[in-house]
């Protein structure tokens, strides 16, 4: 099938490689010109695993072209995928302005029959907000579905080759076997495919989101509720995790990135608009922000104060397997370490010291035992296999200071403790 994707973001560009991989002609549009050039190069812009090598071969197999047109873009497509950035506004209400952009571009320029498929994260109602918008400039027959995205960063690969779900929503039958056609492979291989209307599957995608997102803030306080009374955090979610109906939890410092604050704060505020409050979400949310202050205030007593003492942190990343620092718990940590006076440095194998120049004062390293050099203290915020596997005798060697801050339940309390070390969590 021919393809069009607006927007050569994260999902943008992972959703084209992956398609004309399995056998689409893809373009993807994008109106950053610098981005564009460097795509058709070969070139992706953020980490990815995998997604260099997919990129790759999927230009050469001549089935994927980037370009700065919109209008090329949607003209060359029987469906077009919608994936711009939704970013959250002010007030806690999701930013559709470039959904909107994207969707009067299509209503000027798009084939007889084509499909808009709205793959941006996007509050309910949307598709049909962006219909009126669409059916009062086009001349020609055109209908919308949602295709909602359920990519985690440092899978995003595998999430879209072998999807836990495909969640298609449409009012028309013939539009729904058009989206289904594009995952035919997909499909063939054993993906679960969830077909409703277009309000349904926008809710099923900032749903989702919201429930892991207090799965995560439930966990965490359960962790220190369990070092308050003597219980080890670790073993407790490991034997919660035994319960089917639970699976996999590990507590640490709280969530970060770009879709589950984001995901959450829209449907918050979807549920305050609506006159149906989201009480136990509403909690998840600012649960995992104390979470971060907590952390804060613990690393502080054990120093005796920030002012002048030198911390290093290990891990900038929200999470592993990327360079993405969006609202990124180390970010929260440092601004609070450096607005306190204390000396930072930081290392990540993956971020970049241009992705945090705005931190002023925040010192970058080339490895975690340069980083650690003379510390005062040790905070992991990110478990890279990296400081996993680092061993912890020589860390002691190259710091000034005793105390590590565990943010992400990695180490035993009873190995560091044993080294001598000062474990805060």
């Amino acid at each position: 099938m021919e393809l069009a994707i607006i927007g050569a973001g994260w999902v943008g560009v992972t959703t084209a490689a992956a398609m004309a991989d399995i056998g689409h002609t893809v373009v993807c549009a994008d109106l950053n010109a610098e981005r564009i050039e460097k795509l058709n190069l070969g070139e992706v812009p953020f980490f990815e695993p995998g997604l260099f090598e997919l990129l790759q071969k999927s230009l050469a197999s001549g089935r994927l072209k980037f370009t700065t047109s919109n209008e090329e873009a949607i003209k060359a497509g029987e469906l077009v995928f919608c994936c711009v950035n939704t970013p959250t506004l002010p007030d806690g209400s999701t930013d559709l302005n470039a959904v909107t952009q994207v969707a009067r571009a299509f209503a000027q320029d798009h084939r007889d029959g084509a499909v808009f498929v709205i793959k941006s994260t996007v509050p309910a109602g949307t598709a049909a907000a962006m219909r009126r918008v669409m059916t009062e400039i086009s001349q020609r027959p055109f209908t919308i579905a949602s295709n909602p995205e359920f990519l985690a960063e440092s899978t995003a690969i595998r999430d879209t080759m072998i999807p836990s779900r495909i969640v298609i929503g449409a009012d028309e039958s013939d539009t729904l076997e058009k989206v289904k056609r594009v995952y035919e492979p997909i499909i063939a291989n054993g993906a679960r495919v969830f077909i409703s209307d277009c309000a349904t599957a926008e809710v099923v995608k900032t749903a989702s989101n919201s429930f892991l997102a207090t799965r995560i803030s439930l966990i965490n306080e359960i962790a220190n509720y369990a070092n308050q009374v003597g219980a080890d955090p670790v073993g407790v979610a490991l034997g919660m995790s035994l319960d089917p109906r639970i699976g996999a939890v590990r507590p640490g410092v709280g969530y970060g990135g770009g879709c589950f604050p984001k995901d959450v704060q829209a449907l918050i505020g979807e549920g305050d608009r609506t006159g149906t409050p989201l009480t136990v979400l509403k909690a998840a949310h600012a649960a995992n922000y104390r979470q971060r202050t907590r952390l804060y205030d613990r690393l502080s007593a054990a120093l005796g104060g920030v002012a002048g003492k030198k911390v290093t942190i290990f891990g900038l990343a929200f999470k592993p397997k990327t360079d993405d620092v969006r609202d990124a718990p180390a970010i929260t940590l440092i601004d609070q370490l450096l607005k306190d006076g204390a000396q930072v440095v930081a290392y990540d194998p993956q971020v970049r010291p241009t992705l945090v120049n705005d931190h002023h004062g925040l010192v970058m390293a080339s490895s975690a035992l340069e980083a650690a050099q003379d510390a005062d203290a040790v905070a992991l915020m990110c478990e890279w296999q990296e400081f996993i596997d680092l061993d912890l005798k020589t860390l002691q060697h190259v710091m000034k200071g005793r105390i590590l801050v565990d943010g992400r339940y990695i180490w035993s309390r009873k190995t560091v403790e044993s080294l001598g070390f000062i474990y805060v969590v």
